[in-house]
C-alpha cells in the first residue's frame, strides 16, 4: 500500500525536479509534492505503530509493565502531532499558499482602479 502511492509520488517529484530548473510553479508544486510524501509516509509509519506494534508489545510484555504499550503509543501520537505541527504550521513562505504573480498584479490592478475611483468621488456603494 505504501510503495502503491509513494512510488509515483516520487517519479512526479523527479519530473518536477528536472522541470523546476526553468519555471518558477515547478519549483512550487515540487516542494508541495515533497511535504506530500513526507506527510503519507509519516501517517503510514503512525497507523503501523499504533496498530501493530503496540499490540505487539502489549501480548509480548507480562501484566506487570503492561504501561509500556501506552507510552509507547502515547510517544508515538507525540511524535506525530509534533512532525505535523512543524510542518505544516504557518510562515512566510508556505508553498500552500503561493501566489501566482499574474493573480497578484491583477490584484494590485483593481486595488489601484478602485482607489482611483473612490477617490473622484465615485462611490461603488451609490
Amino acid at each position: 500500500m505504501l510503495f502503491a502511492v509513494v512510488f509515483p509520488i516520487s517519479r512526479s517529484i523527479k519530473n518536477l525536479r528536472e522541470a523546476a530548473r526553468t519555471d518558477g510553479k515547478a519549483a512550487v508544486n515540487l516542494m508541495k509534492l515533497i511535504l506530500l510524501r513526507w506527510s503519507y509516509i509519516v501517517v503510514v509509519c503512525y497507523i503501523y505503530f499504533t496498530r501493530v506494534v503496540v499490540y505487539k508489545l502489549e501480548t509480548i510484555t507480562s501484566y506487570r509493565f503492561q504501561w509500556t504499550s501506552v507510552v509507547a503509543a502515547e510517544l508515538a501520537t507525540l511524535a506525530f502531532y509534533v512532525f505535523t505541527g512543524y510542518n505544516f504550521r504557518p510562515k512566510v513562505h508556505n508553498p500552500y499558499f503561493a501566489i501566482d504573480d499574474e493573480d497578484e498584479e491583477a490584484a494590485a490592478q483593481e486595488t489601484q482602479e478602485s482607489l482611483k475611483m473612490s477617490s473622484n468621488g465615485d462611490s461603488l456603494y451609490r
